[in-house]
């Protein structure tokens, strides 16, 4: 009985939750004093020593599902990452030509993204339109040139900003890039979203009052 109110002690981060199971199931007072050293040991020592949190906290984490109730986070999961990525995009393979790079920054966009096959990765048009700049004939290998290239991870189009942020991190990505599949949005690519912008939408805050006159 010690070591199962331990172990729910440890697992749910939930002591006294433990050690009143423990009552309820033995309905021995003498369990408490042993009953209350070995959950607050278990406890801490899952905490404290193996950084573990609660098996309910790790599973909404899983499930993308934010548990934090600070203004930011409350923000972000009411924005729709669509309603803040960028469509002025172009699509490519890693290598090309000089006059296939003239023809992608055509309509100046914003973001090259990179097709390498193991994965996708962002850069500046601006990055590409300065080398072509400097090196006007050479064949061009986007994963080579200078560049601010940053990796892409992929998210649904239908997903908030809270869970691209959490993404983000939780895969060490430097932006993602919003592609569906099937349903009602068109397949492909919809537009990149990265950090910097997720950022400015929730520091433009709008006052919701009135001017005083």
């Amino acid at each position: 009985m010690l070591g199962m109110g331990a172990m729910m002690g440890a697992t749910l981060q939930a002591p006294l939750a433990a050690l009143l199971a423990l009552l309820e199931l033995t309905g021995d007072l003498n369990i408490v004093l042993p009953g209350m050293l070995v959950i607050v040991s278990a406890s801490l020592a899952a905490k404290e020593l193996f950084s573990c949190e609660s098996v309910f906290t790790m599973q909404m984490r899983e499930l993308g599902l934010g548990h934090s109730n600070d203004p930011v986070a409350q923000k972000l999961r009411h924005i729709g990452v669509t309603a803040v990525m960028s469509r002025a995009f172009r699509t490519t393979a890693p290598r090309l030509s000089a006059v296939q790079a003239v023809a992608l920054l055509d309509g100046t966009p914003q973001w090259i993204v990179v097709d390498a096959g193991e994965g996708k990765v962002l850069l500046p048009a601006a990055d590409l339109a300065r080398h072509l700049a400097s090196n006007p004939d050479a064949e061009i290998d986007l994963l080579d040139i200078p560049a601010h290239r940053r990796t892409l991870a992929r998210i649904h189009p239908e997903a908030t900003l809270q869970v691209g942020l959490d993404l983000l991190e939780r895969v060490h990505a430097g932006a993602l890039y919003v592609e569906s599949s099937a349903g009602a949005y068109e397949a492909g690519i919809l537009g990149v979203l990265t950090r910097e912008q997720i950022e400015a939408s929730y520091r433009y805050m709008p006052s919701a009052l009135p001017e005083e006159r």
